[in-house]
């Protein structure tokens, strides 16, 4: 039977990590990761409201039935694709908040043992 995998997220509370500026660090980069998907995720919600007002104003200048069609179209179009950029966000973020702390705790010296001067 293979023995079981540890999580990596948790990884950064063993106490090899926590020595130093090691948890900091973690919680520094978590912090920077989730500013930089906040900040992008509201980029996609302005771009759906200018696109929500786009098609609202082309609705209300159109008699035509294909164009409604076609604007229609073009605003379910770009909610598709800001969703598809918000969950390709969100696992690339949700994949590197699980590394970050892995990695810092592999880096980690083991427990007991200090840097030495250069």
């Amino acid at each position: 039977m293979p023995a079981p995998t540890e999580n990596p997220f948790f990884a950064a509370f063993k106490p090899e990590a926590l020595t130093g500026n090691r948890f900091l660090q973690t919680q520094a980069n978590v912090l920077a990761q989730l500013e930089t998907l906040g900040t992008a995720w509201m980029q996609r919600r302005q771009e759906a409201l200018h696109d929500l007002r786009c098609y609202a104003e082309r609705v209300a200048a159109t008699k035509d039935p294909a164009d409604f069609m076609r604007a229609q179209q073009d605003l379910i179009t770009g909610a598709v694709t800001r969703l598809s950029g918000d969950i390709a966000a969100f696992q690339q973020a949700a994949a590197s908040l699980l590394e970050s702390p892995a990695a810092m705790a592999a880096a980690a010296p083991p427990v007991g043992v200090t840097k030495q001067a250069a």
